[in-house]
């Protein structure tokens, strides 16, 4: 089965869940500024990443 996961938050369960995914056997496109590698500019975003790193 194919699934697609899609985040921007550098926190969270999401490389985690993909991993279990692809474990069982399907087919996982990933979608979204952290999978894509590069950080997210909105503020929330920004301001949670703070938050995590102080």
């Amino acid at each position: 089965m194919r699934i697609a996961v899609a985040t921007d938050s550098l926190d969270g369960v999401a490389a985690r869940i993909v991993g279990e995914l692809r474990e069982r056997g399907h087919e996982v496109v990933t979608h979204g500024a952290w999978f894509a590698g590069t950080a997210s500019t909105d503020p929330a975003d920004v301001a949670n990443v703070e938050h995590l790193e102080t």
